[in-house]
C-alpha cells in the first residue's frame, strides 16, 4: 500500500507541467473535457478493427511479451491473482473503445486508438511476469543480461516500427482543405470552429488563442469580424451542442459564404462577417 502513491506521480508531473506552460491550472483539464467533442464513429470502422490492431497500439514485441506473461501466468497457476487486471483490460477495450463504433453507439466519440494506451501499465505487469519467469531459468549472469538487453531493444525498434506519419482521412482532408481557404483569404481575422484539425492547421495553441476560438452563438456575436467555418460533424456533437443548424447561419445576412465542400452528403461551409458588412446591412 506505501507505493501506490507513487502512482499520483505521473499525472501530478503532467497537470503541473501544463500550468507552467500555460500558466493556467485549468487549462489541462478543459482539454481533458474537449476530447469528448470529437465526431462520432467513422463509417466503414468495424468493432473488431481496434481488437485486431492491437499489436499496432502496443508494438509486435509489446504484445508478445504480453502473451508470454499470460502463458507462465496460468501455468504457474495464478490467474486468479491476475484477474483484476485481465477484468481492467476487457472492460477498458469494451467500454472505452467498442461502446463508440459499428453497432452500440454509447458514446459520442470515436473509438479511438489512444484509449486502449490507458491499459498500458496493466499490460507492463503481466509481461513483467513473463519475463521474470524466463530469467529464472536462465543460470548464466551474462545470458540473462543479454536476454533483457534484447528485450529492450525489440521494445524499443518495435516502437519506431509502429510510429508513422500521421495519415490524414477524407474528412480530416476536407477541413485543412477549407481552412487553408480561411487563411488565405482572411489571415488577420479569428477563425471560429469546434474541429481540432483547425488548430493544426493555423499552427495555434489547443486552446485557440487569437488565431480561432470555439464556435457557437455567444462567439459569434462577440465577434464582429471573423470567419465561421460550419462542420457539421463538430459544430453539434454529442457532448457540445451550440444550439446552430447550417440553416440558421445561412439565413443570417451579416454573413457572406466563402466556400463550399462536400463529404459523405454533408456540406461544410466557411463564412465571413466584417463589421462594413454588418453596418450595411442596419442601413
Amino acid at each position: 500500500w506505501k507505493i501506490l502513491p507513487l502512482v499520483l506521480i505521473g499525472p501530478v508531473l503532467w497537470i503541473s507541467s501544463t500550468t507552467v506552460i500555460s500558466g493556467d491550472i485549468s487549462v489541462f483539464f478543459t482539454e481533458w473535457l474537449n476530447y469528448s467533442r470529437i465526431k462520432k464513429y467513422i463509417p466503414g470502422i468495424s468493432m473488431i478493427y481496434y481488437v485486431e490492431n492491437l499489436h499496432v497500439i502496443f508494438g509486435i514485441g509489446q504484445v508478445l511479451l504480453f502473451s508470454l506473461g499470460a502463458f507462465f501466468i496460468a501455468r504457474a497457476g495464478k490467474t486468479s491473482d491476475y484477474a483484476i487486471i485481465y477484468i481492467s483490460i476487457a472492460a477498458e477495450i469494451v467500454l472505452n473503445t467498442l461502446s463508440g463504433a459499428e453497432v452500440l453507439h454509447w458514446t459520442g466519440s470515436v473509438g479511438d486508438l489512444r484509449y486502449l494506451t490507458v491499459v498500458g501499465p496493466f499490460v507492463a505487469l503481466v509481461s513483467a511476469f513473463g519475463m521474470s519467469a524466463i530469467l529464472e531459468l536462465i543460470r548464466t549472469e551474462y545470458v540473462r543480461t543479454a536476454v533483457s538487453l534484447a528485450v529492450i531493444a525489440l521494445v524499443v525498434f518495435n516502437c519506431t516500427l509502429t510510429t508513422q506519419p500521421r495519415r490524414w482521412t477524407n474528412y480530416e482532408k476536407t477541413v485543412i482543405e477549407i481552412t487553408r481557404s480561411a487563411l488565405q483569404a482572411h489571415p488577420e481575422s479569428v477563425l471560429l470552429s469546434n474541429n481540432p484539425i483547425v488548430q493544426y492547421v493555423l499552427d495555434a495553441a489547443p486552446t485557440g488563442g487569437m488565431k480561432c476560438r470555439p464556435l457557437n452563438k455567444n462567439t459569434i456575436a462577440n465577434y464582429s469580424d471573423c470567419m465561421i467555418l460550419w462542420d457539421p460533424y463538430t459544430a453539434n456533437a454529442i457532448f457540445s451542442h451550440t444550439g446552430l443548424t447550417s440553416e440558421s447561419i445561412l439565413r443570417d445576412t451579416t454573413l457572406a459564404v466563402l466556400d463550399r465542400k462536400s463529404y459523405w452528403g454533408s456540406e461544410f461551409l466557411l463564412f465571413y462577417k466584417h463589421p462594413n458588412r454588418i453596418t450595411a446591412m442596419k442601413e
